[in-house]
């Protein structure tokens, strides 16, 4: 076996003789030498076992040695009749020494042990595989060493030791290898984060995804529990006896792994927990379901439905912001703004569960503390985010705690002085009529529905009341009604949370006919050609938002399937 030392360039034009240069050809297709360019070869050098093959670099003797080629002139050495070599350059009188000469600046290589097995299917027993010329950099930076990395990826390579380390003496010989070696370990990389991700995202048999939070002992807490959703900044915390727990982490339920099914005595006891007095447990023990919000140790704030289902006690707590996002950061239209500049009217922020809607209010209605002096008077069940003073004032009240009801809480808000009214949400022909009373009477109101777009909203108003009374309610909507947004959340590209696509309708005067005459197909015609006044359809924000690489269309499509 004839181990590779080193590889030398030659230009076709030194070598003397036509004769020399159709063998030295000849080798090169054999794959002893490999050819570079057109007029140029990389020549292996090697010691050869008995002056058998191999390549060696010195003086040419009178004799001719068996299978060698030699270069250039030096010092020679006797040595018997060997026949069969290659020459260019001077030759001597004596046949060449085995390994390299000293005077070309080159080590001697000592010939290698006996028992090596010779290569098969190569004329000079030379084992070596050249990498494809790629483009290189012009330098090796002086700040990238060969770490443990890079020497694992050459052995994973194949690359001989003896090549590794002339590698690494002499970078500047070897660009296009280096390049080689890293490109591969890119690629490795690459496709190891490809694999994290899909064991991350694989499902166990009951469908959701899998998470392990810390050890929290045998006995658990809500307080733990609720950590690891602050941890894994989770959405929603699903919880129940005779079941496992789970979270919601960007829109995917993920089991947690290290707590297991809680029992009926654990479920309960962790429930009630939550309920701050006698008097709610008895309104949970008689409806079979509470609503109330519950403030965590570290001061995030949780909204609470407790409810049973096939006989045992189960909670869904939703995780509220600790503080309120600027509508810029959250991708709102610009366009928003000029609503919120209102000194009257109706405000409807629309989308389906957990789909931002209390994030868009806050939002909001923060601005509008930020940047006007008014008497805010919200209305909720329960509050979600508790507002702290800054030009304006803040009135929260709970349904539950503060008032009996949003009914009568709206007809209190008219003897409290209010500029702006916050309605948690419009479940009711009372509490929607009650909120456009307000809206007509000067007042800012904002509220929520779980609509999907601005002519299901329209229509979702006017349907909740007897069909005797639509062209009255359509009448007063078309006066009172200022915007709506829509919104929806979808999955970001890379997979590092969700974002808001938005549909957004000013109210001009072709909508407000469209509103009067109950026409809601032509609806979305009159957003589209709104777009001037900043109007703007979700499909068309899912678009923008895919051409800014933020998501992608898999992950929308579905939501506008009417429209394929």
């Amino acid at each position: 076996m004839i181990l590779v030392r080193k590889i030398v360039e030659v230009h076709f034009s030194d070598l003397a003789g036509s004769k020399h240069k159709v063998l030295l050809k000849d080798l090169a297709q054999k794959g002893t030498i490999h050819r570079t360019k057109k007029t140029r070869f990389l020549i292996f050098l090697s010691s050869m076992p008995e002056n058998n093959g191999g390549i060696s670099f010195g003086p040419l003797s009178s004799s001719p040695s068996n299978g060698g080629i030699s270069f250039g002139g030096g010092a020679s050495s006797p040595n018997t009749s060997n026949g069969g070599g290659i020459s260019f350059g001077n030759a001597s009188t004596s046949s060449p020494t085995p390994g390299l000469n000293p005077q070309n600046n080159l080590p001697n290589v000592p010939p290698p042990p006996q028992s090596a097995p010779p290569a098969q299917n190569s004329p000079s027993n030379i084992s070596f595989t050249v990498p494809p010329q790629n483009s290189a950099p012009s330098s090796i930076p002086n700040n990238s060493p060969f770490n443990d990395e890079f020497k694992a990826m050459m052995h994973e390579m194949g690359v001989h030791p003896i090549q590794q380390k002339d590698i690494m003496d002499h970078p500047e010989q070897h660009l296009d290898e280096i390049q080689q070696v890293r490109e591969r370990i890119k690629k490795k990389k690459e496709a190891e984060e490809k694999e994290k991700l899909k064991k991350e995202s694989e499902t166990n048999e009951e469908g959701g995804k899998i998470v392990k939070v810390k050890s929290i002992g045998d006995q658990v807490h809500m307080e733990d529990i609720l950590d690891a959703i602050c941890e894994h900044k989770a959405s929603d915390l699903h919880l129940a006896a005779n079941a496992r727990v789970a979270m919601r982490i960007n829109g995917a339920i993920h089991f947690i792994e290290n707590i297991p099914q809680l029992s009926k005595e654990q479920g309960e006891r962790i429930i009630l927990s939550m309920v701050p007095n006698k008097t709610m447990q008895e309104t949970l023990f008689r409806t079979k379901e509470l609503d109330l919000s519950y403030e965590h140790s570290n001061g995030t704030f949780f909204r609470v439905n407790i409810f049973y289902k096939r006989g045992n006690m189960a909670t869904v707590m939703r995780r509220i912001a600790s503080e309120a996002l600027a509508m810029e950061k959250l991708g709102m239209p610009e366009s928003v703004l000029k609503a919120l500049r209102s000194k009257q009217g109706l405000i409807l922020v629309t989308g389906p569960t957990g789909s931002g809607k209390s994030t868009s209010m806050q939002s909001m209605l923060n601005y509008i503390n930020e940047t006007r002096v008014e008497h805010i008077v919200t209305i909720e069940d329960p509050i979600e985010f508790v507002f702290s003073n800054q030009k304006s004032v803040f009135s929260q009240r709970e349904v539950g705690n503060d008032t009996l009801s949003f009914a009568n809480a709206l007809k209190g808000a008219l003897r409290q002085d209010p500029d702006v009214v916050m309605i948690g949400e419009m479940r009711d022909p009372e509490t929607i009529s009650a909120a456009m009373n307000l809206s007509e009477t000067g007042h800012l109101v904002f509220s929520t529905l779980h609509t999907s777009g601005a002519p299901q909203t329209v229509s979702r108003v006017v349907n909740a009341f007897p069909p005797d009374q639509h062209a009255q309610i359509q009448s007063r909507l078309a006066d009172s009604l200022v915007a709506v947004l829509s919104q929806r959340l979808i999955p970001k590209a890379d997979k590092s949370g969700r974002i808001a696509i938005y549909e957004f309708m000013m109210v001009n005067s072709a909508i407000k006919n469209i509103i009067r005459t109950g026409d809601v197909a032509q609806m979305e015609n009159a957003i589209l050609a709104g777009r001037k006044e900043g109007m703007v359809l979700m499909k068309n924000s899912a678009e923008q938002r895919k051409d800014e690489g933020l998501i992608l269309e898999k992950d929308y499509m579905g939501f506008f399937m009417d429209d394929m």
